[in-house]
């Protein structure tokens, strides 16, 4: 027989919502600063590092 949802979340601990922040600003705005202060006001904040395959870009965006 297959599981439902509510089988599901009986599993699972109840946790709250979660909200993402996006710091965007070009080189040297200073939103690695930006950062380390939300990390250092909060202890929930964890910062995500993205990374890709695809080859460098050459010099600017296109």
């Amino acid at each position: 027989m297959s599981k439902t949802v509510a089988d599901y979340k009986s599993t699972f601990p109840e946790k709250p919502a979660g909200f993402v922040v996006i710091v965007a600003g070009a080189s040297g705005a200073g939103k690695g600063t930006v950062i380390e202060k939300l990390k250092n006001l909060r202890n929930d904040f964890v910062l995500s590092i993205s990374t890709t395959t695809r080859p460098p870009r050459g010099e600017g965006v296109v």
